[in-house]
């Protein structure tokens, strides 16, 4: 279905134009709430609704609820990279439209190898990982000691940070404009990106 504006034109809804346009839409509600509430006089009202406005701005509109934790839990497994789990942590959090929820864990061993690995629901700020991917954000720098790449795979960003005098490399992906998976360590580059495909993105990507 497509999105109609004030001059009566219609956009696909999924496109960048029907995007920025229920944005736009969404942007102007929010901007109402905000001056009724200054026209109140109740402080509070206007606090509720001027993290209303920033969180529909950081949101795209979207205003998305972060998953519980535990549906993170199971895409930080017990070794990553070859590596054996030394620690995890998680949280979620954060003020009302602006919610997130992340699950971390860090991998090595007596060698000095080590990894890390994170697993983040972007909630409340997911629309500006869909306005990236929307707007094509694409890119490559390269110097003496490292290459970064930026790149569209199918509907799924990718980013690539590759160290060319053996240091820290990452590789990180966003999953439906809203789940990014990041991995980092001081092990071979394409071992990261091999551990980080070998969970079962599919089944985040899907998760609701």
């Amino acid at each position: 279905m497509g999105t109609r504006t004030a001059h009566g034109f219609v956009y696909d809804a999924n496109s960048p134009m029907g995007k920025l346009n229920d944005f736009s839409a969404k942007m102007q509600e929010a901007n109402k709430k905000m001056e009724a509430a200054q026209k109140s006089g109740d402080q509070k009202a206007q606090m509720a609704a001027a993290m209303g406005v920033l969180g529909t701005a950081v949101s795209g509109g979207k205003g998305v609820e972060p998953v519980q934790i535990d549906a993170l839990k199971p895409f930080v497994p017990a070794s990553f990279a070859g590596l054996p789990q030394t620690s995890t942590q998680s949280e979620r959090g954060g003020v009302q439209g602006l919610m997130t929820a992340k699950v971390e864990a860090r991998y090595g061993d007596s060698s000095g190898k080590n990894a890390a690995l994170e697993v983040v629901d972007t909630g409340g700020a997911a629309g500006l990982l869909g306005l990236a991917s929307w707007m094509g954000v694409q890119g490559e720098r390269e110097d003496d000691n490292r290459r970064e790449v930026t790149r569209k795979d199918g509907n799924r960003l990718v980013h690539e940070e590759v160290s060319k005098r053996g240091g820290s490399n990452k590789f990180s992906v966003v999953l439906n404009e809203r789940y990014v998976v990041s991995a980092r360590g001081n092990v071979d580059f394409d071992t990261l990106k091999s551990s980080v495909a070998s969970l079962d993105l599919g089944k985040l990507e899907a998760l609701k």
